[in-house]
């Protein structure tokens, strides 16, 4: 896949409103070793989990650092931060989305903050640090599999888009 398939694929995107489903992406059913492997890179000492999606009230549409904070000052725990792991076009990549979620004082991790609605589950991936308040994290793209087609669209999203790291 070339560079101009690629942006002809977003441009179709954009025209239609329909994904193609190279560049479609969700909460993979399982975690494979290569989706493990990938969660390795980005944050090597820790293990995905699966939590559902519970919007608790008072929690709004993508702010989980607030919905988070939030929760710990009125309940206590704590915040957590790290990924939100998706996979895309058939498991040839994996996409991170930084995020924050409440650990409560019984150690249990509640995904509080509502999404669009396509995801009543996450795969979470701590990372053990906090990010720099007030500035956003770029979503990071893994390459699970090493064909050209694959390696070309990430690097579109890469190189091409200011909302990636």
């Amino acid at each position: 896949m070339n560079l101009e398939t690629v942006i002809g694929l977003v441009d179709e995107y954009k025209r239609t409103g329909i994904m193609p489903v190279q560049i479609n992406y969700g909460t993979p059913a399982v975690v494979t070793p290569e989706i493990l492997a990938a969660c390795r890179q980005i944050s090597p000492n820790y293990i995905p989990c699966f939590l559902d999606v519970t919007p608790l009230p008072d929690c709004e549409v993508c702010r989980c650092y607030g919905n988070a904070d939030k929760y710990v000052i009125r309940y206590g725990g704590k915040r957590v931060e790290g990924w939100d792991v998706f996979t895309g076009w058939e498991g040839r990549y994996a996409v991170f989305y930084h995020h924050a979620i409440w650990q409560k004082p019984d150690g249990t991790y509640v995904d509080l903050t509502p999404n669009d609605g396509e995801e009543d589950r996450i795969l979470f991936l701590p990372h053990g640090r906090r990010h720099l308040e007030g500035r956003a994290v770029p979503r990071r793209f893994v390459a699970i599999s090493t064909d050209q087609e694959t390696l070309d669209l990430l690097k579109y999203y890469r190189y091409f888009r200011t909302d990636v790291g």
